[in-house]
């Protein structure tokens, strides 16, 4: 590559941080709309030209099986954790930069296999498809900075809450404190 990554330097150590936290980040978003798309039954799958709510369907119906029996949580729950990075991996293969894609379910499933896996030489264009990923791209910083944002706003509503209601506090104890004399008050706290 363009730097040598097995000289120490500190700059490839905050890149890598960068990389991490960057993930973190993303994470949290996708996570919230997983789970927001799955609740509201939101179409998930791309089916020719419409999107259906196949992974609400299979949780619904999943759902209703596994209420009924119990003693099947390990296996249900190994289960969610493949339907979990099959989803990812749809997600993956819905975005619309090509170097964002990874290679589909049944590649990984002949490799497993031992079988010669069906490599599919895709063949790059320059720009293909370029301007549908910058808008997608620029969708999801809008998104995490409008969400940024909303945090500091937020933040700062409750810190403004936070000290009106201290100054109130400390005047409505101030007033106490002031109407009795200091007789009174060892008097009450010796009872």
């Amino acid at each position: 590559g363009k730097h040598d990554e097995d000289v120490y330097d500190m700059m490839f150590i905050w890149y890598y941080i960068k990389e991490i936290l960057d993930i973190i980040k993303f994470s949290r978003f996708a996570i919230s709309d997983a789970i927001g798309s799955l609740i509201m039954w939101r179409g998930q799958v791309k089916v020719r030209d419409m999107y259906l709510p196949v992974h609400s369907a299979i949780a619904f119906v999943g759902g209703i099986y596994f209420i009924e029996r119990p003693h099947l949580l390990p296996g249900c729950f190994f289960l969610s954790l493949a339907w979990l990075m099959l989803a990812s991996m749809i997600h993956r293969q819905q975005n619309p930069s090509i170097w964002h894609k990874t290679n589909s379910f049944f590649y990984y499933l002949a490799v497993l296999l031992n079988m010669k896996p069906t490599t599919n030489k895709t063949v790059i264009k320059s720009m293909e498809n370029a301007e549908n990923a910058a808008i997608y791209e620029a969708n999801w910083e809008h998104r995490i900075n409008f969400s940024q944002e909303i945090g500091r706003k937020n933040r700062d509503l409750n810190y403004e809450v936070e000290r009106i209601g201290n100054e109130k506090l400390s005047d409505e104890h101030k007033k106490k404190w002031a109407q009795k004399d200091p007789l009174t008050i060892v008097a009450e706290n010796l009872k």
